[in-house]
């Protein structure tokens, strides 16, 4: 039991009205989300990027405390996402990103995201899970107006790459 007290998991589910292929690009594509601001709330900064792994910093408030991290994301031959903070204010934060088809022209998304919390943060364990699942919430929002409503890639981006 201990080591569950030391663990916050977060899981999110929601659908986006777009084809799988497409939601995958976009979600593991941080170089869109950081020129364009697609999380508001979040400072988004490149690192490097081989196309497979991809290294940012973000920078985020969560009930009022600054969280400032380095991570890196694999994006995986299936299409799933997996990412692991490896030094900042939550190193050793892992987050799994899964898409499966919903018809023709939508897909689901889980996300979980496994976190340590220990000092403070375990003292407030379940006001800073309702933070951090406020923040995945919203995120998740901002992911999905970003394709359904905005267009992904953005023509800029779209003429650029052809």
């Amino acid at each position: 039991m201990a080591a569950q007290e030391n663990r916050l998991v977060v899981e999110h589910r929601g659908r986006i009205a777009r084809p799988i292929q497409e939601v995958q690009r976009q979600f593991g594509d941080m170089h869109h989300h950081a020129n364009n601001r697609v999380h508001k709330a979040l400072d988004i900064k490149v690192i490097a990027d081989d196309g497979t792994t991809c290294r940012y910093t973000f920078d985020v408030r969560i009930l009022g405390l600054r969280q400032h991290d380095e991570v890196e994301l694999t994006r995986r031959k299936d299409g799933s996402l997996y990412a692991e903070t490896v030094s900042g204010t939550n190193v050793g934060t892992r987050n799994t990103v899964t898409f499966k088809p919903d018809g023709k022209d939508a897909t689901i998304v889980h996300f979980q995201l496994d976190a340590p919390v220990s000092g403070f943060k375990r003292l407030i364990k379940p006001l800073f899970a309702m933070g951090v699942r406020r923040e995945v919430r919203k995120a998740f929002k901002e992911d999905r107006h970003d394709l359904e409503v905005v267009g992904y890639p953005r023509k800029a981006e779209a003429t650029k790459a052809a």
